[in-house]
């Protein structure tokens, strides 16, 4: 049991058009959630690191992905080919991770040539919500002519062509719909996707949140001496985030961020973070508050621009 989608017509790309639709792909992953996760193990402690989709060259240079961080959970592996443009999906839930991989076919559906249409088992569904966001986030003017009754009903029903007037029909543009109504998630739940001129804005709540952080940091900063040796950051780093992965849902690091600080030991910005995950670690908390708090932090701690903004380094 489970849900699967439906790619009724050919995936061939031509040649030319397979850098863009790499391009798009790797955007619409990014602003869409799609990671991958990376186990790393160090003084007897386990953690799990995300990082953005990259191409795999133990399968051809196959993209693939199996957690969505804005549902944050993880579902079969869905996969993209950019030597070939082909898409590969197995079951999916009905979150997310599924609106992204919906997404991800009706893209490849503007990049096929002739017919194409995205279905969910077997189903067709409403594609105008998933072009909106295309329109939204590529800045694109595309139509619902590929997800119109009347360019998918004959396929499904009959297998008959599709007629000349229907593929010369003057279709509408689809109005735009913004990323956090798509995924139905905050800015203040896309944090790690801030930027100073974006579309992530803060709710007044976050911002004190923020504020709070930067409060913390600064009194472990004012601390006389040392704060501690830098040949210790590596493993209380590791003890803390396997903590807080322990009491949270997939609260995980970002694995550019654990390299980051890895590098810089020996700077007291950075030792102080490392004491602000190990205050989170140490707190006593519910596995919702733990989840909410550890997802947060590290998002801050791995948007190089948020955390100069706020934490000020």
């Amino acid at each position: 049991m489970g849900t699967f989608v439906n790619f009724y017509g050919d995936m061939t790309v031509a040649p030319e058009k397979l850098p863009e639709l790499t391009e798009r792909m790797a955007r619409l992953w990014e602003q869409g959630g799609m990671m991958q996760v990376e186990d790393v193990n160090l003084f007897g402690k386990h953690i799990s690191l995300l990082h953005q989709p990259e191409p795999d060259e133990r399968a051809d240079g196959w993209i693939w992905t199996c957690y969505n961080y804005h549902e944050n959970d993880f579902w079969e592996t869905f996969s993209y080919g950019p030597a070939s443009g082909r898409l590969c999906s197995s079951k999916l839930g009905q979150l997310n991770f599924c609106r992204i991989v919906l997404a991800s076919y009706i893209l490849l559906e503007f990049y096929v040539e002739g017919f194409a249409l995205t279905a969910l088992d077997g189903d067709m569904i409403n594609g105008e919500p998933f072009i909106g966001w295309l329109n939204y986030i590529f800045d694109e003017q595309y139509t619902n002519q590929r997800e119109s009754g009347l360019w998918a009903a004959p396929i499904l029903k009959a297998g008959t062509p599709v007629s000349k007037e229907i593929l010369s029909s003057p279709w509408s543009v689809v109005e735009p719909l913004p990323t956090e109504k798509f995924i139905h998630r905050t800015g203040d739940a896309r944090a790690y996707l801030w930027t100073p001129d974006g579309d992530v804005k803060f709710s007044p709540a976050m911002r004190l949140w923020l504020a709070e952080l930067r409060r913390k940091l600064d009194i472990h900063l004012d601390r006389e001496g040392e704060l501690f040796p830098p040949q210790k950051l590596v493993e209380r780093l590791v003890s803390a985030l396997d903590t807080i992965q322990r009491k949270g849902r997939y609260v995980f690091a970002f694995r550019d961020m654990f390299y980051e600080f890895l590098a810089r030991s020996t700077e007291r910005p950075i030792q102080a973070a490392v004491l602000l995950l190990e205050d989170l670690a140490a707190a006593e908390i519910d596995n919702h508050k733990a989840t909410l708090e550890g997802r947060r932090l590290m998002a801050v701690l791995f948007n190089k621009a948020l955390r100069g903004e706020v934490l000020g380094f």
